[in-house]
């Protein structure tokens, strides 16, 4: 999209939807164990005070403070070592705790995005050559690249029968029907004008469904099933979701480019046709 000329607001809005998306998932998949485990009883109001705001309250404190030391130096590289001194602490002491550092991480991420977006003319004086996001672009990339290499390799493990073939379709068309409405429901709830680049509520879904890649926490979280599932189930589990992974990346991720190309031609054509009207 990025490539196709998307405004940065959209991709901004995407990248921090995806984000938020992992924290969440995380969060319902604890959810998901404790009832398979029966360990969770009546303490659900509990559990989600104690993984998910715990975590949000650690990682805003310690996020402003550290945004704070980052501000009060002028150089890129001490930039990018605060960057990840502050993941870093966010974990240890969320793990401390017994709270979520995934979804502390995905705060943080959120948190110094924002805040380096109102810093953008001090940036360029400071960081001319880009150096921290550069480090955090191929930071992404090499990881990235690791984890579909690793994905790659485990589909080969997979023991393909009648019921893995039967699933595969019917799970993409979960994925993709779930994604389509509850983007749609999230997006119907705002009004138009908080949407980006004047998207209407049908386009702004349609591009939020087809820029959803699964990939590296819903691969951590299957795995994190193989001691509360029989091993038959997890393997299972874990072959729908490697399935889901490619279909996600390499399908969607050919033709959401060509999505977005497509709304963008459709609001071209509404218009010039407002426009001829108006003449």
């Amino acid at each position: 999209m990025k490539k196709r000329g998307a405004s940065k607001s959209l991709t901004s809005v995407i990248e921090c939807e995806a984000m938020f998306n992992d924290g969440v998932a995380v969060a319902i998949m604890v959810f998901a164990k404790g009832i398979i485990k029966n360990s969770v009883g009546e303490n659900i109001l509990l559990l989600v005070l104690n993984e998910i705001l715990g975590a949000i309250i650690i990682s805003l404190v310690i996020s402003f403070i550290m945004f704070k030391v980052l501000r009060s130096s002028n150089e890129p590289q001490i930039h990018i070592l605060i960057s990840l001194l502050n993941v870093a602490l966010i974990n240890i002491i969320c793990e401390s705790f017994g709270f979520s550092g995934v979804i502390a991480s995905v705060v943080s991420g959120i948190y110094f995005s924002k805040e380096n977006k109102k810093i953008v003319r001090w940036k360029e004086v400071v960081d001319s050559k880009e150096l921290y996001n550069d480090f955090w672009e191929v930071t992404s990339s090499i990881l990235g690249g690791v984890l579909y290499v690793m994905a790659g390799l485990s589909i080969l493990s997979v023991e393909w029968n009648f019921q893995i073939l039967c699933l595969i379709p019917t799970v993409i068309a979960i994925n993709l029907i779930s994604r389509f409405v509850g983007a749609g429901v999230g997006t119907t709830l705002l009004s138009k004008k908080h949407l980006p680049s004047k998207y209407d509520v049908k386009e702004f879904t349609t591009l939020l469904t087809i820029s959803a890649l699964r990939g590296g926490v819903s691969l951590a979280l299957a795995m994190t099933l193989k001691d509360a599932l029989f091993p038959e189930i997890y393997n299972l589990v874990l072959s729908i979701v490697l399935i889901t992974i490619l279909f996600t990346t390499i399908i969607q991720g050919l033709i959401s480019g060509k999505v977005y190309e497509k709304v963008e031609k459709n609001r071209e054509n509404k218009y010039a046709e407002r426009s001829l009207c108006l003449k």
